[in-house]
């Protein structure tokens, strides 16, 4: 992952390495704002936040646990819609 977020001018500029840098970025200045989404044991919204979270030396972050595939979905579309607000 540091060679994702690194700032370095060696790192490789990938799309994905831009977004998960400006992310990063974005956790660092305002906080890790979104939980991520768990079902199943498994994450299955938020797993590049919790990376750059762990990375960034946060010692806890939250979560949704999600009983069912809808609650996912709900929740998620609910995130997408404050991130989208928020801008």
């Amino acid at each position: 992952m540091r060679c994702l977020i690194s700032t370095e001018p060696s790192v490789t500029k990938t799309l994905l390495s831009q977004s998960v840098r400006s992310l990063a970025t974005n956790i660092q200045s305002n906080g890790l704002l979104n939980p991520i989404l768990l079902y199943a044991n498994k994450v299955i919204y938020g797993m590049q936040r919790s990376v750059i979270a762990r990375y960034l030396n946060y010692d806890f972050i939250s979560c949704y646990y999600c009983e069912s595939e809808d609650q996912v979905e709900r929740i998620h579309k609910e995130q997408i819609k404050n991130d989208i607000i928020s801008l």
